[in-house]
């Protein structure tokens, strides 16, 4: 009686591709996003105590203005591309809400956009895998960003608190 011998190695069988990361369209396109506002975020650093309207900054309000632009292209480029898969819904949100914040005219309405943050559940990614932990590291590095965003004089020069920001505070104390 013959016995059967496996000689082809297990891992030879197996899906290469299994337990690894394979970025969506939306998925990438917010990886470049990321990187763009972050170099937004430093020029509008640059310009935020200067005087804007002195020829000697006109250089770095320009890259301002063409970074903001970079940023907006990428928003977009993302809620434009289709959602191929539901890690992708998250990262679409949290475009939606930075295009918010960047479009804002009012300082109140960026509060009140950035208010959406408190909803944790409209930006958690459930994909278990290399999938969920990457996008995960998507989501917790743009809301750092967007943290940035608000640091700044431009978008949400200090504010005064919001009158439900306002009864926490009295209520805590």
């Amino acid at each position: 009686m013959a016995k059967s011998t496996v000689t082809t190695p297990l891992a030879a069988t197996e899906d290469l591709r299994k337990g690894t990361y394979a970025p969506t369209l939306i998925a990438s396109l917010f990886s470049r996003f990321l990187g763009a506002l972050a170099q937004h975020i430093e020029a509008e650093r640059d310009i935020q105590d200067v005087d804007i309207w002195d020829a000697a900054f006109t250089g770095w309000l320009r890259e301002a203005e063409e970074s903001l632009t970079v940023v907006t292209t990428f928003l977009r480029q993302i809620r434009d591309a289709k959602v191929t898969r539901a890690s992708d819904v998250p990262l679409l949100r949290l475009s939606v809400l930075a295009d918010a914040l960047l479009g804002s005219e009012d300082p109140n309405d960026f509060m009140r956009a950035r208010s959406l943050l408190a909803h944790p559940t409209l930006f958690r990614c459930i994909e278990p895998g290399p999938v969920g932990r990457r996008v995960c590291a998507l989501i917790d590095t743009a809301l750092l960003r967007l943290d940035e965003l608000a640091d700044l004089d431009a978008y949400a020069p200090d504010l005064p608190m919001l009158t439900a920001e306002r009864e926490l505070v009295l209520n805590a104390a």
